[in-house]
């Protein structure tokens, strides 16, 4: 299944759920959207989407297990490797997302290039250069933060240049390395200079908006409760405030709008955190960085076993101080994720980097010496059975329950398609449209005719045409006594809530009519909204 409703959203854009295929994918860069859109024209029944991330993610996972093998100096080493492959797939390819995509493709751009330094291999050099700039291009933040903790690959090779420059080998590998270096550099400023050229115009005042929403939302909320006074200088009432931070229903260009996303997002950013916050946070966010899910605690043991057999092997002075600074890294996102607090973030990104953190520690490690220390291959295999009693077995299958609901929301989106005529206008939480299969009925599930009144596509070029297509330029207005906009919800505390936002911005009189029910994973209603 998809992990979130983001990866779906960008699906929908490249496979034409808005009139035809389309290369901006707003978070991943239009680079990989053009030969999407290009294949969905091409062959619009395949999924293409899923398959290029699938393929990507094989591809990264072997060059991992290819470059871990190679290093291989025994059974245990072995068995590290198998254990773990099995968390790592599970983890990509069961719950599908596009940050843990690029976080693997460069993982395993910087292995590659760091074994291909050490063996002196210009090809391997070469076919590493692929997965770091797809890695850039499919998420970038996630791919800066991945590029910080790899640089444990690279800081030995550097350490021993420092200490010995006139040593000719030394000095060949830190020239190709800088030369890897200078290559992707000038790759990433062209990629992302022609990715820049395809939002502009519309696109562009689109984009511009997005990036200030998501900082916005992204960020612990100022609650209405703790500064009144404030909102009621930008006037917004406390209901103003629930539809934004609570619902995220803010398709209102009357009230919701750029200037005061941004007045807003500058009073965020001048709350400064103390230092009791600031240790609290840490502590908090450490525990949610390494256990807050069985997949965190199943690579969270991983970790701690491989990082526990660095106890029986001497280290040099290098290795020690490469996994300090991996120590470092992993301070670093913790307090990090304080300043930008998402548990949604916080799942994708620090899972993959945990990942990253198991490879390239078992990169650093040394096992030939444990073929005759059988205490410590007996200690591996006891932590590795105690691994397996927490990580639940059932984990590792697919629930069919996924399937079942999607089917049901298949069902109610066949429905809803029957009848072009009307706009069927959805709160942002309602996941009616977000159809978490893999490899679903693309023509079925598109909904042409189904609008959230929030999210991350407001203000989307696409999506604008598909408002005006039903003549409506401000949803919360334009929905009353309109007979070709419907509302359709499963929640009446969530209803009330928008009717009250209605009531207080356009029309005081304004009811709900019931039309029907749509049964689907819930149990949807469909209303007019009616002045009386």
């Amino acid at each position: 299944m998809f992990e979130t409703n983001d990866d779906f959203a960008m699906k929908m854009i490249a496979a034409g759920s808005y009139g035809s295929p389309d290369c901006h994918l707003v978070f991943i860069s239009a680079l990989i959207g053009y030969p999407l859109q290009f294949l969905y024209t091409l062959m619009p029944g395949f999924a293409w989407y899923e398959t290029l991330q699938y393929l990507l993610t094989l591809l990264s996972l072997s060059v991992i297990t290819y470059v871990l093998l190679k290093r291989s100096s025994g059974s245990g080493y072995d068995l590290l490797i198998f254990f773990l492959l099995i968390i790592s797939g599970h983890f990509l390819y069961v719950s599908l997302q596009f940050t843990k995509t690029a976080s693997v493709l460069a993982l395993a751009g910087y292995l590659l290039l760091a074994d291909s330094l050490e063996r002196n291999s210009l090809k391997g050099q070469i076919f590493s250069l692929p997965f770091i700039n797809l890695s850039y291009l499919f998420r970038r933040n996630q791919f800066l933060l991945t590029s910080l903790v790899c640089t444990a690959l690279f800081f030995p090779m550097l350490y021993r240049f420092v200490k010995d420059r006139n040593d000719k080998a030394q000095r060949k590998k830190v020239l190709q390395f800088l030369i890897c270096a200078a290559v992707c550099l000038f790759l990433f400023y062209g990629l992302r200079y022609l990715g820049k050229t395809n939002y502009v115009g519309e696109w562009g005042d689109y984009k511009a908006f997005n990036s200030t929403r998501a900082a916005l939302l992204d960020r612990e909320a100022i609650s209405y409760e703790s500064d009144p006074q404030y909102y009621d200088r930008l006037g917004l009432n406390q209901t103003d405030v629930t539809m934004l931070y609570d619902l995220w229903d803010f398709d209102d260009p009357e009230v919701f709008d750029w200037d005061l996303f941004k007045t807003i997002l500058a009073r965020q950013s001048e709350v400064k955190k103390n230092v009791v916050a600031l240790v609290k946070a840490f502590i908090f966010d450490g525990i949610l960085f390494f256990f807050n899910s069985k997949t965190a605690l199943g690579f969270t043991i991983l970790l701690l076993i491989v990082l526990s057999l660095f106890l029986f092997q001497k280290m040099e002075r290098i290795e020690l101080i490469t996994l300090l600074l991996g120590v470092a890294v992993t301070v670093f996102c913790v307090i990090f994720t304080y300043f930008y607090r998402n548990s949604a973030f916080l799942e994708r990104t620090h899972l993959s980097l945990i990942m990253a953190c198991i490879v390239l520690s078992m990169h650093q490690l040394k096992m030939k010496d444990f073929k005759a220390n059988r205490h410590a291959v007996i200690a591996v295999m006891l932590m590795m059975t105690i691994f397996f009693s927490f990580y639940h077995i059932d984990d590792f299958r697919i629930n069919s329950s996924y399937r079942s609901r999607d089917q049901l929301k298949l069902s109610a989106i066949r429905e809803i398609k029957k009848d072009p005529d009307h706009l069927y206008i959805r709160t942002t939480d309602e996941n009616l449209d977000y159809v978490t299969a893999l490899f679903a009925d693309d023509d079925v599930y598109k909904g042409e005719n189904i609008l959230a009144l929030g999210g991350w596509t407001v203000k989307m070029p696409l999506r604008e045409n598909l408002k005006e297509r039903y003549g409506i330029q401000n949803p919360f207005r334009d929905i009353i006594n309109n007979e070709k906009a419907y509302l359709i919800i499963n929640d009446e505390e969530t209803l009330n809530t928008i009717m009250e936002y209605i009531h207080n911005r356009y029309d005081p009189s304004a009811i709900t009519e019931k039309v029907k029910t749509i049964e689907s994973n819930k149990t949807y209603t469909v209303y007019k909204v009616i002045s009386e």
